[in-house]
């Protein structure tokens, strides 16, 4: 802490005279920093610290004492953004023209102290006073900041004891104050369509409270709406919703006009320049999207962020812009005056009716800071909730069971997340539901802990961003080959990262479907698996040559293979691959790009693959129930291989490197094969001599011991 006894500055000075003469004198803060002084200047004719490193404010004084009055102040190492020297410390003041001067002033120079930040969330506090010389004024006051103002103990346990409402809490504050449907005229009789009353209830902004059994097919809400319902609590729905944009309970917020961006805003980008920022401030929930998209794909491109801060016309958002939003295409930013959604189901079963109709129990269209929990669908084609241009948002501990089919198939949506940014669904379970979450323009959405019983737990995925599922299961699925309505998870028309992290997929025609749809997808388009486990998938992994999948770690075992024909750009690490299918099956699949490293392939029955095309397979264990027909661009290095290889007529651009292997062959013509440091089991390569071997180191030595042993 600061040792110098502070002195008087020149404008102090001025001030104390003033002060003497009868005006008024007020303190108004303290300030540190750590400047040194220029040699032979006691600071006097500072107007301002050297170097100012932070202020705090003034707590108390004391003019009790004739003469001269203490002014202490107090803050928080949690103040300190980093260790500091505590070398200068001045006092600010301020005359009866409001113009703030340095008062007074004290320097420690080399003796200065040093402060130490907080740490974790163990903050000190400190105090400084100054006792300052004020002579015979009369009028000293000080601005005292009440942020910095600390209770004693004994008033804080005074507080504590104190039963009398201190705070004024009202009950409404605290869930007391709500309302019911029955003072609103619900019959609460299970026949009685009930609508009415609980729109007139949720009108009046107060806590709704339900507790019996009602008949509800059309309830509409525009303000922040709260509803708890009750152990006892029933909600059945008679009339069949027609949209499938719709929902029993429907809660929106409204948007205001669209003002057009006057420049293009590239992809990952945090700023958009708008044509008049005037009705734009920091805070504001803002709708960014395309009013003349130029395809049916660029419809989807919408972000909900929030403005974070506006410069002119230029906002600054608190998403990067997931898609480009070119002038061309009319790219706009529109104001959402969002209300909030508290829905606390406590175990309620919504029950849809038996009906076929669309739609679902709750739709939320412009909301934001929103939640739904504990709530049980069953008896219905529609799903839980629908959420349409929402911002955060979370999903938490609901259900769905005994769906009605809705198409022939699919099944109902059970969550769809439309345009909407950071929603949380967690602890899903769902059976029969076609998708637990369909994402549709969704970005940084994650799903926790679900579970797909007959159903899969993704989505349409049109242009879906940055979204992930962790800890998630689709269980039970049919073999079914008719396509995307029975795979265990769909993910189609994916643009950008999707992480699947710790997730099962057991059964199903596919364990996962990924598609990008052509004008959507990216050369960056990218779905990684992560510590995943495949189980009984006709094809673990379904997509196409646009698509990048990355495999990290897990377990692929299928009947048939790893990964469809189709798929050509795979990066595999650490897996462990597992085929039970026939002579005529795969281990893997792919014609291109394809990487494999330190991963374990097996199959009693099936060939490694047919016509193995560009891929390059690193410090891999094979062990196939035939050999595979190797093509062209195939590099194997560091590999085991046991029955995996024949290099087919014509093979071409074939390297094996550093590998171990038993009952290699090659037939018919090959060309720019190259085997280098080959060891093999049985003492022969199997390369006949109508093989063309090009540039080729053969060093094959026969091995004392087998490596393919049986575990």
């Amino acid at each position: 802490m600061i040792t110098k006894v502070p002195i008087l500055t020149d404008a102090g000075k001025s001030l104390f005279n003033k002060a003497q003469a009868g005006e008024t004198l007020t303190f108004t803060r303290f300030k540190v920093g750590d400047g040194v002084l220029p040699e032979g200047s006691d600071g006097r004719g500072l107007t301002d610290l050297i170097n100012e490193l932070f202020t705090f404010g003034i707590t108390d004084t004391d003019s009790s004492h004739d003469g001269y009055i203490k002014v202490t102040g107090e803050f928080d190492t949690e103040d300190i953004p980093s260790e500091m020297r505590f070398r200068e410390l001045g006092l600010f003041a301020k005359g009866e023209d409001d113009v703030e001067v340095l008062y007074c002033y004290s320097n420690d120079g080399a003796d200065a102290g040093t402060l130490v930040t907080g740490d974790g969330n163990i903050f000190t506090q400190q105090e400084i006073s100054f006792d300052i010389v004020i002579g015979t004024a009369e009028h000293v006051t000080a601005v005292i900041a009440p942020e910095m103002i600390y209770a004693t103990k004994a008033a804080f346990d005074a507080h504590v004891a104190d039963q009398n409402n201190p705070h004024g809490v009202t009950a409404a504050q605290i869930g007391v104050g709500y309302v019911t449907p029955e003072e609103y005229g619900a019959k609460a009789d299970g026949v009685t369509d009930d609508s009415f009353a609980f729109t007139d209830a949720l009108a009046t902004g107060k806590p709704v409270y339900v507790n019996g059994n009602y008949v509800v097919n059309s309830v509409s809400c525009t303000r922040d709406a709260t509803m708890i319902f009750g152990p006892s609590a029933k909600i059945r729905r008679t009339l069949t919703k027609s949209a499938n944009q719709s929902g029993t309970f429907e809660f929106q917020g409204t948007v205001g006009e669209k003002v057009y961006l006057t420049s293009n805003a590239a992809e990952n980008s945090q700023t958009v320049t708008v044509s008049d920022g005037s009705g734009f401030a920091a805070g504001d929930l803002v709708k960014i999207g395309l009013d003349a998209p130029a395809s049916t794909a660029n419809s989807n491109k919408v972000l909900i962020a929030v403005v974070t801060g506006v410069n002119g016309n230029v906002l600054t958002i608190s998403e990067p812009t997931q898609w480009a939003y070119p002038t061309a295409e009319q790219a706009f930013v529109q104001k959402i005056t969002p209300i909030r959604v508290n829905i606390i189901g406590n175990g309620l079963v919504y029950n849809g009716g038996g009906l076929t109709g669309r739609g679902y129990a709750f739709f939320l269209r412009y909301c934001c800071d929103s939640s739904i929990k504990g709530i049980t669908v069953q008896n219905s084609s529609t799903g839980l909730c629908r959420m349409d241009n929402c911002y955060n948002a979370l999903v938490d501990h609901c259900s769905g069971r005994d769906t009605i089919s809705r198409d022939t198939p699919p099944y109902g949506e059970f969550l769809t997340i439309a345009y909407s940014s950071c929603i949380t669904a967690r602890h899903i379970v769902t059976a029969d539901y076609r998708r637990v979450v369909d994402y549709v323009g969704a970005c940084h959405c994650a799903a926790y802990d679900c579970e797909a019983a007959y159903g899969g737990f993704s989505s349409h995925g049109l242009l879906a961003r940055y979204c992930e599922f962790i800890d998630c299961r689709a269980i039970n699925r049919d073999n079914n080959t008719t396509g995307i309505s029975v795979v265990g998870n769909e993910s189609y028309y994916y643009d950008k990262d999707i992480i699947y992290k710790h997730c099962t997929f057991l059964g199903g025609s596919r364990g996962i479907y990924v598609l990008t749809a052509s004008g959507v997808g990216t050369a960056e388009s990218t779905c990684k698996l992560i510590d995943c486990i495949f189980r009984n998938n006709l094809v673990a992994v379904f997509g196409d040559s646009a698509q990048m999948i990355e495999v990290y770690g897990g377990m692929i075992d299928t009947p048939r293979t790893a990964f469809s024909s189709n798929v050509s750009k795979v990066y595999v690490k650490g897996c462990r691959i597992v085929s039970s299918g026939g002579s005529t099956r795969n281990i893997i699949a792919g014609s291109g790009g394809s990487v494999y490293e330190e991963c374990s392939m097996e199959s009693a029955q099936a060939k490694l693959s047919t016509d193995l095309k560009n891929a390059k397979l690193i410090n891999c264990n094979i062990k196939a129930a035939s050999a595979s027909s190797v093509k062209e661009n195939v590099r194997l290095i560091g590999c085991t291989l046991e029955n995996a290889l024949a290099i087919s007529d014509g093979g071409s651009h074939i390297t094996i490197m550093d590998s171990v292997a038993k009952n290699i062959t090659a037939s018919g013509t090959s060309t720019y094969v190259l085997i280098d440091n080959l060891r093999t089991w049985d003492g022969t390569l199997g390369i006949t001599t109508d093989a063309e071997v090009h540039n080729s180191v053969n060093h094959a030595t026969k091995l004392d011991y087998s490596p393919f042993a049986t575990s």
